[in-house]
């Protein structure tokens, strides 16, 4: 579930990316869009993808101890 969803954000931020970093290198910065929309699409992607990933899991983790699925633990391991 969590990768699932993780991987539908990151999907959706390419889509996002992949259509505006040409326009933005294009038309605002007057640049070379092939040159450089590749490396900041890719480096976008990547941030939102772990981001997702560690965002959803954390969601779900949470979402459990609500439910009561998983139990509370105040103790440190160990201790």
């Amino acid at each position: 579930m969590t990768v699932g969803l993780a991987q539908a954000f990151s999907i959706a931020i390419a889509g996002l990316t992949g259509t505006c970093a040409p326009l933005l290198f294009s038309f605002i910065f007057h640049g070379d869009a092939g040159k450089w929309a590749g490396p900041m699409e890719t480096a976008i992607q990547d941030i939102a993808g772990s981001f997702a990933m560690v965002y959803v899991a954390q969601a779900l983790l949470l979402q459990f101890v609500r439910l009561g699925l998983s139990p509370v633990n105040t103790e440190l391991p160990g201790s």
